[in-house]
């Protein structure tokens, strides 16, 4: 091969690793914000089942209460007898 033309091909390789490597840095940094995102979006989740979990206590303890009140509406009914 003449001496110019891989001089020219040397160059020409350079010129597309060099943007490859922009590329790669551009696609580096979309990945680090996706991985922050996931990050943030885990923790997300990890509030709302807290929440869900303090809503079904609540929803429990509503249960507990209703049942205490027809206890009490039973007790009632037999005084009334």
């Amino acid at each position: 091969m003449d001496a110019e033309l891989v001089a020219y091909l040397d160059r020409r390789f350079d010129a597309v690793d060099r943007r490859f490597d922009a590329v790669d840095r551009r696609f580096d940094a979309v990945d680090s914000r996706f991985a922050e995102m996931d990050g943030r979006f885990a923790e997300m989740d990890r509030r709302f089942d807290a929440v869900d979990s303090r809503f079904a206590e609540i929803d429990g303890r509503f249960g507990e209460m209703d049942g205490r009140f027809g206890e009490m509406d039973g007790r009632f009914g037999e005084m009334d007898g």
